[in-house]
C-alpha cells in the first residue's frame, strides 16, 4: 500500500516536472521567434554608438566605476556590463543584441518561478506561472527595452530586482545568513543597474507589515534591514561621499515642488503609465504629450479596482505593490526633467512584473469560465504587435519617422529622422527634417552637427566648416567639434598649394578650442608645434612656453621641451 502511494507521488511528480518544462521550453521557444529579428537592428544612433565608443575610448578600472559618484546618473553595472559585450564581441551589434534578448528571456523565467512561489499552495501554480511569464516575454510594451541596446539598463534591473523578491518570498520564515546576503547583493546589483528598483525600500516594508500573522516579525526585520542596508551604500556610493546629494536627485528635488501643477502631473501621469499597461497602443519611441483628461479617468477607474483586488486576494498583494510602486520612479524622472522625453514605454519594464503576475492570476482566479487555450491564445496574440514592433526597429529610418508621425511636434524626433536619412544618403528629405527642427526653436550642438555631417558626407566642405562652428559655440564640449574640423582640413582645403592655409586654420581651431575649454592646453602645444612647422618662431616659442607652464601635466610636454631647446641652438647659431 505504501509503495503504491510512493509510486503514484512520484509519478505525479514526473507529470508536473514535464509540463513545468513544456511550459517553459513554449515560453522560451515564443520569446526567440518574436525576437529573432533584434539582432538585425544594429547600432541606434540615439546612445548606442555614443555609449559604446565611451566606453572603448575611456580606460576605466572597477574603482572608478563604482566610486566616482556625484554625477548626473549612477549605473556602474551598465558600464561594467557594456565593457564585458566589447572584450567577448568587439562592437559586433548582433551579439551585444542576443545578450538583450537573453536577459529578457531570463526575467520571463524568474517571472515564472517567483508567480510558482506566490502560488505554491494553488494546484494550478504552473498554469498561473505560465500565463504571466508569457504575458511578460510577449508584450509589446517590453519590445523597446529589448531591442534599443542602450536600454539594457532596464533589463538588468529587472533582473537582480526579480532575483531579490524571490529570495524575499522563498526566505521569508527561515533568513539565513546567506539568503540576507543575497538579498543584499542583488538589491544592490539592481540599483546599480538603475534607480528604477528603490521602490522595493517601500515595497517590503508593506509586504511584511500585511503578513504579520504569517511571517514573524525578527524575519521581517531582517530581511528589511538587509534591503534598507543595500539601499544606503547605494545612496552613498551614487552621491560620492556621505552627506551629498548627488546632481540627479538634486535635479528631481530642485523641479519637485507641492503646487497644483506638480501634483497635477504627476497623477495624469501616473494614470497614463497605468492605462499603457492595460492598452499599450499606439506605441511611440518618443512620447512628448498625453491626453491628462483621459489618464486622470483612467486613474480613476482602474485604482479602486486595484485596491479591491488588494483588499479581497491576498495573492494579489506582492505584485500589485510591484506594478503600483514601479510606476513613482518614472514619473520622478519626469518632475525633474532627466530624460530627452517625459514618458517613454521602457520605463513600464519593472512593473510589467507586477502586471503580467496581477493578470494571471485575475484571469485564472475570477475567469474560470473562460476555457485556458482560450486565454494562452489570447496572450499568443500579443506576439504580433511585438514582432511588427521588432521589425520597424530594425529599420532606423521607418522608425524616427513612426516617431516624428506620432509626435510631430517633438524636434528631436525630426533630428533623429534626419540622422537616420543621412546614413541612406536623402539628404533632401533630412534637411527638411533639420529646419523642422530648427523652426521649433531646437538650436543645439546636435542639430548643428548633424547639418554639418550632412554637407560633409554631400562634399559641400565650407558649409560643413560654417556648422561645425555654430555647434562648437552652444556646445558644452566644444572642443570635439573644432578637432572634428581640424581632420577635415585636408578636404575643406586641398592640394599641397594650400599647405599653410590649413596650418593657420587649424592653429584658429586649436586656439579657439583652448579658448573655451582651458583644460584643453594640448591645444596650445598644437598651434606652437604648427608655428615652428611654418618657421614662425616668435609664435613658437609663445605658445610652446605657455603650454610647458600650465600646472596640468600632459604627455606631450617632454616634446616641447625638446622643440623649445631646437629653437635656442637656431637662434645662437644665427648670432
Amino acid at each position: 500500500m505504501f509503495r503504491t502511494r510512493w509510486i503514484c507521488k512520484k509519478m505525479n511528480n514526473n507529470d508536473v516536472l514535464t509540463n513545468r518544462l513544456m511550459y517553459i521550453c513554449v515560453v522560451v521557444s515564443a520569446g526567440i521567434l518574436t525576437y529573432h529579428d533584434a539582432v538585425n537592428a544594429g547600432l541606434f544612433s540615439l546612445d548606442d554608438r555614443e555609449i559604446l565608443l565611451n566606453i572603448q575610448s575611456t580606460e576605466r578600472s572597477l574603482k572608478s566605476l563604482f566610486f566616482s559618484g556625484g554625477g548626473m546618473y549612477f549605473r556602474p553595472l551598465i558600464a561594467l556590463s557594456y565593457k564585458l559585450d566589447l572584450s567577448l564581441f568587439g562592437k559586433a551589434p548582433v551579439a551585444i543584441h542576443l545578450v538583450n534578448i537573453l536577459i529578457h528571456l531570463v526575467n520571463g523565467l524568474l517571472v515564472y518561478y517567483l508567480t510558482l512561489e506566490l502560488m505554491r499552495d494553488s494546484g494550478r501554480k504552473d498554469k498561473y506561472a505560465f500565463i504571466a511569464s508569457l504575458l511578460f516575454v510577449l508584450h509589446p510594451l517590453n519590445s523597446e527595452a529589448v531591442v534599443w541596446i542602450a536600454a539594457r539598463t532596464d533589463l538588468l534591473c529587472c533582473l537582480f530586482f526579480l532575483l531579490t523578491v524571490i529570495l524575499l518570498v522563498k526566505k521569508e520564515n527561515d533568513p539565513d545568513l546567506f539568503a540576507l546576503a543575497g538579498m543584499f547583493l542583488m538589491f544592490l546589483f539592481s540599483l546599480f543597474a538603475k534607480e528604477a528598483s528603490i521602490g522595493l525600500l517601500a515595497i517590503a516594508p508593506i509586504y511584511f507589515w500585511l503578513r504579520k500573522d504569517a511571517v514573524p516579525l525578527k524575519n521581517a526585520v531582517l530581511i528589511n534591514s538587509s534591503l534598507f542596508l543595500a539601499g544606503a551604500v547605494y545612496m552613498v556610493l551614487r552621491s560620492g561621499r556621505i552627506g551629498v546629494v548627488d546632481r540627479g536627485t538634486a535635479r528631481v528635488l530642485s523641479f519637485i515642488e507641492p503646487s497644483t501643477s506638480t501634483i497635477g502631473d504627476f497623477i495624469s501621469a501616473y494614470g497614463f503609465y497605468l492605462g499603457k499597461l492595460f492598452y499599450p497602443f499606439p506605441l511611440n519611441f518618443a512620447i512628448v504629450d498625453i491626453n491628462k483628461a483621459l489618464s486622470i479617468a483612467v486613474l480613476a477607474l482602474v485604482l479602486p479596482l486595484c485596491a479591491v483586488l488588494f483588499y479581497r486576494n491576498e495573492r494579489l498583494r506582492l505584485p500589485l505593490l510591484i506594478l503600483l510602486t514601479g510606476i513613482v520612479p518614472p514619473i520622478m524622472a519626469l518632475l525633474g526633467k532627466l530624460a530627452w522625453t517625459p514618458y517613454a514605454e521602457r520605463y513600464l519594464y519593472l512593473p510589467m512584473v507586477g502586471f503580467s503576475i496581477s493578470a494571471a492570476i485575475v484571469l485564472l482566479t475570477y475567469g474560470r469560465k473562460i476555457p485556458y487555450i482560450v486565454i494562452v491564445a489570447a496572450v499568443m496574440l500579443l506576439a504580433i504587435p511585438t514582432i511588427s514592433r521588432v521589425v520597424l526597429w530594425t529599420d532606423p529610418v521607418a522608425l524616427w519617422r513612426d516617431a516624428a508621425e506620432k509626435s510631430p511636434q517633438f524636434h528631436r524626433a525630426h533630428v533623429g529622422l534626419a540622422v537616420a536619412l543621412i546614413e541612406e544618403q536623402e539628404y533632401e528629405e533630412a534637411k527638411e527634417h533639420l529646419d523642422t527642427a530648427a523652426a521649433m526653436g531646437f538650436k543645439r550642438d546636435y542639430l548643428w552637427q548633424n547639418y554639418a555631417a550632412m554637407y560633409y558626407a554631400k562634399k559641400e566642405y565650407e558649409k560643413y566648416e560654417k556648422f561645425m562652428l555654430k555647434a562648437a559655440a552652444v556646445s558644452k564640449k566644444s572642443t570635439k567639434f573644432y578637432l572634428g574640423i581640424i581632420g577635415s582640413l585636408e578636404h575643406i582645403y586641398p592640394g599641397k598649394g594650400e599647405r599653410y592655409t590649413r596650418y593657420r586654420r587649424a592653429i584658429r581651431y586649436y586656439l579657439m578650442a583652448y579658448e573655451k575649454d582651458p583644460a584643453y592646453i594640448q591645444g596650445l602645444y598644437n598651434a606652437g608645434k604648427l608655428y615652428w612647422i611654418m618657421g614662425d618662431e616668435k609664435n613658437a616659442r609663445l605658445y610652446l612656453n605657455k603650454f610647458v607652464q600650465q600646472e596640468r601635466d600632459n604627455m606631450y610636454k617632454p616634446f616641447a621641451v625638446k622643440i623649445l631647446k631646437k629653437l635656442d641652438k637656431e637662434s645662437l647659431v644665427k648670432q
